[in-house]
């Protein structure tokens, strides 16, 4: 059994910390030409992925075009799965989603909404069991909501 909870900055206060805490100490001393890399476990459609990348280019300014980041995002719903590569959401599932964000980041075409190119090239969308398959390697960071994520899942299977 699935539960899929998931929003755009479903936590804010998480979100503020990964600009005020832990991007400064990742960033920190960084070669330029070394990736930061991203697993968020249990992605489901996207939102978690696309605001960890949303906020570190918020957090990058002008420097943004030039880093190297790398987001693996994954989840064992094939459905979710398409659905966050295709980087379209309707209306209501942007309600959380700033005026200036939407302008930054999202692209109306179509009456549809869609993620900017460049956020979602960033992310590498797969399908992913973390109960069966190995952890990604050389991970920096791994999504913020992850554990929690996991302890519902596993609580359910016991």
């Amino acid at each position: 059994m699935l539960i899929p909870v998931t929003q755009f900055f479903r936590d804010p206060k998480i979100f503020e910390n990964l600009t005020e805490t832990i991007f400064p100490t990742l960033l920190k001393d960084r070669p330029g030409n070394e990736p930061l890399r991203i697993w968020v476990a249990g992605c489901s459609t996207g939102e978690e992925a696309y605001s960890i990348v949303m906020c570190l280019h918020e957090y990058l300014g002008d420097r943004a075009s030039t880093f190297k980041l790398q987001v693996f995002a994954t989840d064992i719903s094939e459905l979710a799965i398409a659905k966050a590569r295709s980087g379209i959401y309707k209306k209501n599932e942007l309600n959380e989603i700033s005026a200036s964000r939407l302008q930054q980041f999202f692209t109306k075409t179509d009456g549809k909404i869609r993620i900017n190119k460049s956020i979602r090239d960033t992310c590498i969308f797969a399908y992913h069991n973390f109960l069966k398959d190995p952890p990604f390697a050389k991970i920096n960071l791994c999504g913020t909501h992850f554990a929690k994520k996991s302890i519902n899942y596993l609580s359910l299977c016991a």
